[in-house]
């Protein structure tokens, strides 16, 4: 047997020796541990992990897991434009009142799984248009979520400042593009030029966008005009949604009060992100 041989010997046998230690101190260790956030969650012993530390080393906990994925989305969102108050909002949690809504839930649904088209949601103040939107944007990687008079405002940052973002370009890029609160505006002539050449360009390229607003039909059309509506009615999935009934938003008053929004920022996820 030669050096090189007498070597590899001595390293199997200090491998079956380490192995065999291991085998006996798991006889010693719980083979769960409880998580301390989430007590219900029990975590079993991480053999590898075990085997590296020479020490008990329990797998992670599956709500933590889960929880830090939520958070990193959620500050994901934020950055993209998703307002703190409706960081909560999923498809799942939004709850339909009767049959017209379960129908709108399963189109919103649908589109969140297919990516194509329009998806325009109009009506009463409060009903959830953008709660859905924001659900929606969970399904994509790279959304960005701008109301309209936000949108202006970045536009005419880039005027003065040559560093600045430039909006229309994000827009355009963006996998997924929510024009949220469409018709809330301040006005100015370079308003709707911006909005057109956002939303044909996603139209030219087959890009998925959502479109809210609080208005009818005809209030969207004397906005964007004959020629874009036409086209967005064209790409729009299952037609335009109509929401109506009473606001959701004063059910919501409790946990806005409670600071929800600050618990689903929590600034020790953000400070790992």
């Amino acid at each position: 047997m030669n050096d090189l041989d007498k070597h590899l010997e001595r390293m199997r046998q200090k491998l079956y020796e380490k192995q065999q230690r291991i085998v006996e101190l798991k006889k010693s260790w719980p083979a769960t541990k409880a998580c301390t956030l989430h007590p219900e969650s029990l975590c079993p012993l991480a053999d590898d992990e075990c085997f590296k530390a020479s020490a008990a080393v329990y797998a992670p906990c599956p709500a933590c897991q889960q929880a830090r994925k939520v958070a990193e989305q959620n500050c994901q969102l934020h950055r993209a434009g998703v307002p703190s108050n409706l960081l909560h909002a999923t498809l799942e949690n939004w709850l339909p009142d009767d049959e017209t809504e379960t129908e709108h839930l399963a189109a919103v649904t649908d589109f969140a799984r297919t990516r194509k088209g329009f998806l325009v949601m109009l009506g009463e103040v409060g009903t959830g248009k953008t709660h859905l939107a924001v659900g929606v944007m969970r399904a994509f990687v790279r959304p960005v979520l701008f109301r309209q008079n936000a949108l202006l405002r970045a536009l005419r940052q880039t005027y003065g400042n040559p560093y600045a973002e430039d909006p229309i370009a994000a827009c355009q890029g963006a996998d997924l593009f929510v024009l949220d609160e469409i018709g809330v505006s301040s006005g100015g002539r370079d308003e709707y030029p911006m909005i057109h050449e956002i939303l044909d360009h996603r139209y030219a390229e087959f890009k998925p966008t959502v479109i809210t607003g609080n208005g009818t039909v005809e209030q969207f059309r004397e906005i964007l005009g004959d020629r874009l509506v036409d086209r967005v009615r064209q790409a729009a999935f299952r037609g335009v949604l109509t929401f109506g009934g009473k606001s959701r938003r004063p059910g919501l008053r409790e946990m806005y009060l409670h600071g929800r929004a600050a618990e689903i920022i929590d600034s020790e996820w953000r400070e790992t992100l």
